[in-house]
């Protein structure tokens, strides 16, 4: 049962992160996004994510992420 609900959660968060990609970052403004919902997730559900992509906490979050796999990369090639 575990396994299964890891792998619905890894398929979430790959799903959003290609919704994030391919469809947030193409557009520069919030109306844009709006105007550009795509065709598999509904409008009222892509607001959310637009609103949740571009809150504070997600981009404290995603500096956090980025950092900290830059330090882990470089201790990894520091101990290589």
């Amino acid at each position: 049962m575990y396994d299964l609900i890891s792998s619905l959660r890894r398929i979430y968060n790959v799903w959003r992160a290609r919704l994030h990609n391919e469809h947030y970052l193409k557009w520069s403004t919030d109306a844009q996004r709006r105007e550009h919902c795509p065709k598999d997730i509904d409008p009222e559900q892509w607001s959310w994510l637009i609103g949740y992509w571009g809150s504070a906490k997600f981009k404290v979050w995603t500096t956090y992420i980025f950092n900290r796999l830059i330090y882990v990369l470089i201790i990894k090639c520091l101990l290589n």
